[in-house]
């Protein structure tokens, strides 16, 4: 018989809360198939069965709170019978005791009518705890299948980092978020800007300064030097 107890999912894990139970009491189990779920402040696992046999005892419930390292179940033989719950000893009869012999009375006055007692409610039938859901020869718990299902996923392009290489509810978060990072388009990069063109300087050269015409001396012309009468009418 095996004793499976509450796994270290974590160095500072100390506890963690069952979620769910996949197998009853006398279930048959094979080696590494899931047994339960449970869920700590760091990770959701599931842990399976150490050997092949039958489920002989749960010890938690779901919803209960387990410390690292307690026994949460035990799987037998699979020929082993599942523990019985001891019977309650039977009660001693009574011994009869002689009733006096009472004085007549008077007559009673008719009882009134008994209310009839009320049918008790039929008892719900047990529902089965469900079991994990195959996907191309993958072990899926329900949760796991549920994520994968509503975001569109293909599980064989999942790589399982659970116990055995199953894959877990972390494996699948982590790839939707790596899908919808890699679905953001990159900003744009800005153009870059056009050139100014430099202004042309334009400095107009000064005009230049025509001279004066100077008289030309011709061949021809003769100076006469004046004379006194010249001079003085001049």
């Amino acid at each position: 018989m095996a004793d499976v107890t509450m796994p270290q999912l974590g160095e500072t894990v100390t506890e963690g809360t069952i979620t769910q139970w996949f197998k009853n009491v006398g279930d048959a189990v094979a080696m590494d198939e899931i047994l339960f779920e449970v869920s700590t402040d760091k990770v959701d696992s599931e842990v399976p069965s150490p050997v092949a046999g039958v489920v002989t005892e749960i010890l938690a419930a779901e919803g209960d709170v387990v410390e690292v390292g307690q026994v949460l179940c035990r799987v037998g033989d699979a020929d082993a019978a599942p523990a019985a719950v001891p019977e309650a000893a039977p009660a001693p009869e009574p011994v009869p005791v002689p009733e006096p012999e009472a004085a007549p009375s008077p007559e009673p006055a008719p009882a009134p009518a008994a209310t009839p007692e009320p049918e008790p409610a039929p008892a719900p039938d047990p529902v089965d705890a469900p079991t994990p859901a195959t996907t191309d020869g993958l072990i899926l718990s329900p949760v796991v299948r549920r994520l994968i299902a509503d975001n569109g996923l293909d599980a064989g392009q999942i790589t399982g980092t659970g116990l055995g290489g199953r894959i877990t509810r972390n494996d699948v978060e982590q790839v939707i978020q790596a899908r919808a990072a890699g679905s953001t388009p990159e900003p744009a990069a800005p153009a870059p800007a056009a050139p100014t063109a430099p202004a042309a300087a334009t400095t107009a050269a000064p005009a230049p300064v025509a001279e004066a015409p100077r008289p030309a001396v011709g061949a021809r012309d003769q100076v006469v030097p004046l004379n006194n009468i010249r001079k003085r009418t001049a």
